[in-house]
């Protein structure tokens, strides 16, 4: 199973009904959302979409990020109780930091009675008897290590069929013009069985929360494939001609790296598949159409989805 890890932001969200909207993702992808933004309504729109499928997502009651940084997340619970009545495939889960305490787990357990849940471990601080008494619990139906926060000991203790590791794969710089070429993505398809039921990643955003972007100086497509040769992931980067803020316009730097997407798409259609995020980038090349900056993402994460679906199904 692949659980990608998302700060709940808009394009995010319009990504995940996209891409669970096209594809069975059933048994393949389990999202885990953060949410960022006190306003539930994207948030309910999208979990509500999944879950009338049956769809599995992991949904965090207790963030910290965002506007959740000075906001209690107590009227986000009140929000999301009747989504997780209405549909049992959602998954409340709580985050677990080095300021969490065993009652704080045993306060969210109880919250949820006689339902599934999960555990989301970012740099804990439990002992090993408070982590066996949490690992006790049945209804945690999927232990998540974020970025390998957890003690080695104790990401040892976790029951394989119920671990999940998410790692930040994608290698941020500074600037988009500072990309280029194509690079190792990871190779976690083809290794999580040994020791997880699932593995992870942060897509192409990366790990570190920011609210918004500066100005585009260059426009980038970061698009992942499966290498023909090893079978692993890679991450192609394809950026505008103009890189400089004076130079030339956002609209014709999007079409300057979306015409090179789609030509490497066309010449290698068996590493990178076919899904409507890649339709949608080939109709506006040919329309010479500019969706905006926050579409691009939108469609970085709808492909990245689907790519690690097919992948799992063995379809790519």
């Amino acid at each position: 199973m692949y659980f990608p890890y998302f700060f709940g932001r808009r394009f995010e969200f319009l990504s995940l009904r996209d891409a669970s909207s096209e594809l069975p993702l059933n048994t393949t992808v389990v999202p885990i959302i953060e949410p960022v933004k006190s306003n539930p309504a994207d948030l309910k729109r999208c979990i509500q979409a999944m879950g009338s499928t049956g769809m599995k997502a992991v949904v965090i009651v207790n963030p910290n990020r965002g506007d959740f940084r000075t906001i209690n997340p107590s009227s986000l619970r009140a929000a999301l109780v009747e989504d997780f009545h209405q549909h049992p495939s959602l998954l409340p889960a709580f985050l677990c930091s080095q300021h969490t305490s065993i009652r704080d787990i045993s306060t969210f357990l109880a919250n949820y009675p006689a339902r599934d849940m999960a555990m989301v471990y970012w740099g804990p601080n439990l002992s090993d008897n408070e982590l066996r008494s949490v690992i006790a619990d049945r209804r945690v139906l999927f232990h998540i290590n974020v970025q390998d926060q957890m003690a080695a000991t104790q990401r040892a203790m976790l029951p394989r069929g119920k671990a999940v590791d998410i790692r930040d794969r994608f290698n941020t710089l500074p600037r988009n013009a500072d990309y280029a070429g194509s690079e190792f993505f990871t190779d976690s398809h083809l290794t999580f069985h040994t020791n997880a039921a699932g593995y992870g990643d942060f897509s192409v955003i990366g790990s570190t929360f920011r609210e918004a972007g500066g100005p585009a100086h260059a426009v980038a497509i970061h698009t992942v494939f499966k290498h023909s040769r090893s079978n692993q992931m890679w991450v192609e980067h394809f950026i505008s001609d103009d890189v400089d803020r004076d130079v030339g316009s956002v609209e014709g730097k999007f079409h300057q790296a979306a015409a090179k997407l789609v030509r490497a798409v066309t010449r290698r259609r068996a590493e990178f598949g076919s899904n409507g995020a890649l339709s949608a980038y080939a109709s506006d090349v040919q329309a010479n159409y500019f969706p905006g900056l926050g579409e691009n993402k939108r469609r970085e994460i709808h492909h990245h989805i689907a790519l690690n679906h097919k992948i799992l199904r063995r379809e790519l």
